[in-house]
This record gives C-alpha cells, structure tokens and sequence, in this order.
C-alpha cells in the first residue's frame, strides 16, 4: 500500500505495528533494533495523519516500549480523546497491565467488551490480567478457547499461579511440538519437578547455556525460579529483559512474584525503567506504593 500511495498514513502505521510485534517473536537484546526499524513507519503515519485516533494509539503503543510510559499515557489519552473505540481501549488496557495498574486495566477491558455487541475473542493477554488479579477461573476458560503455544503458554501460567506440582507437570507434558528450543529446560525439569533444590539446577544451568535461546526464555525462567522458591534468582533472570522490551511486563504482577516484589532489586529495576516516575503522576501500580 505505501507503494500505491505513499501519503497512505494507515499503511505506514500499520507496517511499524508489523515490524514492531516482531519483538515477540526474537530475544529481547533485539528490541532496541526492532524498535528503531519500526520508529520511520510509526512517526510518518503520524505526521500524513495527526488526527488520526489509530495512530496516535500505534504511537503510544511505541512510546512506551521506549519505557517513556508518561509520554505514553499523554499519547494514548490523545487517541481516546478523538475515538473511544475497542482497539484504543484494549490498547490501553494492555498497556496499563504491563505497568501493573490492574484494577484500571480491568475496568478499561471492561469498557471495551461493552463498547461492542460482538465478544473480545479470547487473548493471552487478557489471561495474564485474569492470572495477575487472582482470577483462575476466568484465565482457565480463555485457556480451553485457545489453541497451540498460546494455550500451552496459559496452562502452564495457571499452573505456575494457582496449581499443585501435578498440575504443572501436566502442563509442562502438554508442550507442543513447535517448541523445540524449550524442551530443553522443560524435559530435564519433567525429571525432578519433586525436587525444588533439582528443579532449580535446571533452571541454572539452562539460563547459563546462551547457546540455547527462545523469546521468552528468561520469562519462563523467572516465572519457574520464582514457583520453585528463588525469587532473587527470578529477578536475575528478568532483569536479563527488563532493560529492553515491555512485552512481558505482565508477569512481574502475577501472584508466584509477589515474594519477588518485596526485594530491593525489584524497586531498582521498575526505576530503573521509569515505572515509579510514571506512577507518581499516573497513579501506583497495585502491588505497589511509594516508600
């Protein structure tokens, strides 16, 4: 379409949302470069069309995968401004998620899913609010609606938040054959999930090996380091992605790092990101407040 018409703002915005959603797909060290491809297209769509709702939205979107989440919260409220419409509103709901202000973020889901008569389709993200906020009965129903890693991905999650030992272990055995970089860490762990100080060793040792590595390599590794009773060995772990991309701020919420959340190097690191910054004038993530 930007060879048809080059003046095609939408075009261009939607081929930095394109570039910008490979951030999900690629190890985190990655982000900084992806961004900075996605960066030209984003601003041009801006620029062909400021009064564009979408655009603005695709922008803060972009904003605050940069971490400037203040500058996020002026563009996003710009584009509601001009359109409170579904794909804003879910936007920011994810958005407001990642920066752990999940009361608000419901409640803006929420405004969504009534804005239409047609239902949100299940997402992995809407789990994640689901599972961060303690709602497992909720998160298990989109898990049976999905289909592939993506349900994987939230039965493993639910059992990581709200599960016993053979509730993971059934999950874990569920992975599927398009994971082949995970099995790796999940096969070996299969092994000696009875053994916290076993399970624990895996997990080192994977996170040791760069030789192996997936997207969501150290997220998996927090999340289980966290589960198995090292919530400083889970930090390490995320703060190996922390610096570069916001797409899995989610989990810093979740139930299993709450014993996470109260050690010093985690206020250093949502600092470090601009989180506290952004909290002191957009209001205090749930699970946090100034000290």
């Amino acid at each position: 379409a930007i060879e048809l018409d080059p003046n095609h703002a939408a075009a261009w915005a939607r081929q930095g949302v394109r570039i910008a959603s490979e951030m999900w797909i690629n190890p985190p060290e990655k982000a900084p470069e992806i961004i900075e491809r996605a960066y030209p297209y984003l601003r041009r769509g801006l620029e062909l069309d400021p009064g564009s709702a979408r655009a603005q939205a695709q922008f803060s979107t972009f904003i605050y995968a940069k971490m400037k989440w203040k500058h996020a919260e002026e563009a996003r409220a710009k584009a509601l401004s001009m359109r409170r419409d579904r794909p804003n509103l879910i936007g920011y709901s994810n958005m407001l998620l990642r920066a752990g202000r999940l009361r608000k973020a419901r409640a803006v889901r929420d405004e969504a899913e009534a804005s239409e008569r047609m239902p949100i389709r299940p997402q992995r993200i809407n789990a994640s609010l689901y599972i961060a906020q303690g709602n497992y009965d909720a998160a298990r129903s989109i898990e049976t609606e999905l289909t592939g890693r993506l349900r994987f991905d939230v039965k493993v999650l639910v059992a990581l938040n709200d599960g016993t030992l053979d509730d993971l272990r059934a999950a874990l055995e569920a992975m599927p054959d398009t994971e082949p970089a995970k099995t790796e860490l999940y096969r070996p762990l299969l092994d000696v999930l009875d053994s916290p100080e076993q399970a624990l060793a895996v997990l080192e040792a994977t996170f040791a090996n760069k030789g192996n590595m997936w997207p969501d390599k150290y997220h998996d590794i927090a999340l289980l380091a966290a589960y198995f009773g090292d919530p400083g060995f889970a930090l390490e772990a995320f703060s190996n992605e922390m610096p570069y991309t916001t797409v899995r701020f989610g989990a810093l919420w979740y139930p299993v790092m709450a014993d996470a959340r109260q050690m010093p190097r985690f206020r250093e690191m949502v600092t470090r990101v601009k989180l506290v910054d952004y909290w002191r004038t957009y209001g205090w993530a749930d699970y946090c407040r100034p000290i």
